[in-house]
C-alpha cells in the first residue's frame, strides 16, 4: 500500500495572500480575538493537550472577525470536557463565498481535529479540494457520499496575464492538426498551408499545485466583468488593500457571462491591467464552509 503523503497543516502561505502572518500575529491577533463574534459552535474529538491526544466531546467555538472587506478571520477555540480554560487552536483568513451543491468524496482531517481538506465532486463531475474552514463543528456534514451545500471562494497570489493567448501552427504542422480534428487541409493564396490558431482566451484550468496542500491550485481562467470593471475594491485588510473579481469554473462560449463562477480575493498590489474576458493565471487557495442546510 502506498504511504500517504504528509499534508501541510499550517496557514503561513495562505496568510501571505492577504498580509504578512507575522504582522498579524504581533499586531492584530489580540484585538481580533477581543472583537470577534461567535460564528458557530459544536463538539468534536480535538487534540487540546500537549501530548496531542484527541479528547471526545470537546467543546469547540469558531469566532469570526469580519470588517466588511470580503475576507473574515476565523479563530477556533476548544475546551476539553473537564476543563475550564479555552485554548486558541488556530487562526486563518476566510474569503466570503457563494453557494454550490457538491458531493463529498474524501476528507483529510488535520491532527488537531478542527481543520481539514475536503475533496468534493461538482455537478459537472469536476473534482476540487477545499480547505474546510468550519470542519471542527460540521464533522457530521463533511462525510464521504454526503451531498451538501457549501459556500466557496478563493484567495489568490502571483496573478498575471499569460504570455500567450493562442497556439499557432504553421507549415505542414497546421494541416496535420486539422487532420487530427477531422478537418480538410487549408492553403493560402501562395499554395502553402494556412496557419491554424487555437485560442487560449477561454481556457479554464485548475491544476493541483502541491501534494502537501491539495487546496492550492495553479489556475487559468477568463475574468468576468462587473460594472465594466474586472477588479472591484473589497476594502482594507489590516493595511492591505484587497480587490475581488470573478473567475469561471467552466466557460461556455455559447453562454458567456454564465456560471459557475469562483469569487477571488487578492492584494491590489501587483495586479495586471485586465479587460473583461482577458485570461488570468496564478496561484489560488480554495476555501469552503458548509451551509446551515442539512446534508441531502
Amino acid at each position: 500500500m502506498e504511504e500517504q503523503k504528509k499534508l501541510d497543516e499550517a496557514h503561513g502561505d495562505h496568510w501571505q495572500m492577504v498580509m504578512d502572518p507575522q504582522d498579524f500575529l504581533a499586531e492584530h491577533l489580540q484585538s481580533v480575538v477581543n472583537t470577534a463574534k461567535l460564528w458557530r459552535r459544536g463538539r468534536a474529538s480535538v487534540s487540546v493537550d500537549e501530548e496531542g491526544t484527541p479528547q471526545d466531546d470537546t467543546e469547540v467555538v469558531l469566532m469570526q472577525h469580519d470588517q466588511g472587506c470580503g475576507v473574515s478571520v476565523v479563530i477556533p477555540l476548544a475546551r476539553p470536557p473537564k476543563g475550564d480554560a479555552w485554548s486558541l487552536m488556530s487562526f486563518y483568513p476566510v474569503p466570503h463565498g457563494i453557494p454550490m451543491y457538491v458531493t463529498v468524496t474524501e476528507v483529510y482531517p488535520w491532527s488537531n481535529g478542527l481543520e481539514a481538506y475536503v475533496t468534493c465532486e461538482l455537478s459537472d463531475e469536476r473534482v476540487l479540494t477545499f480547505f474546510a474552514a468550519d470542519y471542527g463543528v460540521r464533522t457530521d456534514l463533511y462525510l464521504p457520499g454526503h451531498r451538501i451545500l457549501i459556500e466557496y471562494a478563493a484567495l489568490g497570489t502571483a496573478l498575471q496575464k499569460p504570455e500567450k493567448d493562442s497556439i499557432v501552427y504553421e507549415g505542414e504542422s497546421a494541416n496535420d492538426m486539422r487532420s487530427k480534428f477531422g478537418q480538410e487541409p487549408e492553403f493560402g493564396s501562395d499554395g502553402s498551408p494556412a496557419p491554424m490558431v487555437i485560442s487560449l482566451k477561454h481556457l479554464t484550468a485548475y491544476i493541483g499545485a502541491y501534494d502537501s496542500d491539495p487546496s492550492l491550485y495553479q489556475f487559468q481562467s477568463p475574468v468576468l466583468s462587473e460594472g465594466g470593471r474586472v477588479f472591484k475594491p473589497a476594502g482594507s485588510f489590516y493595511g492591505e488593500d484587497l480587490v475581488s473579481c470573478q473567475l469561471y469554473l467552466e466557460y461556455d462560449s455559447d453562454y458567456p457571462g454564465k456560471g459557475p463562477f469562483l469569487p477571488l480575493y487578492a492584494k491590489r498590489e501587483g495586479l495586471p491591467d485586465l479587460s473583461p474576458g482577458d485570461p488570468l493565471m496564478g496561484l489560488i487557495w480554495l476555501v469552503c464552509t458548509a451551509s446551515d442546510s442539512s446534508a441531502l
